[in-house]
């Protein structure tokens, strides 16, 4: 059996689903040097769509 690799840190479980997008040569090894990049990314992907979401 294979140790858990992921423990989500809200009680919500993510998307099984990824997002997926391309970027510029060298980027993937930047953004991937940076710790804990992947909670900062979801940081801002939430911000973002509170910032461009449309009022009902």
């Amino acid at each position: 059996m294979s140790p858990i690799k992921f423990k989500p840190h809200k009680k919500v479980a993510y998307n099984k689903i990824p997002l997926q997008l391309k970027v510029a040569p060298g980027v993937r090894e930047k953004v991937m040097a940076i710790p804990h990049w992947q909670e900062l990314v979801r940081q801002l992907l939430d911000k973002l769509i509170i910032e461009n979401q449309k009022p009902t």
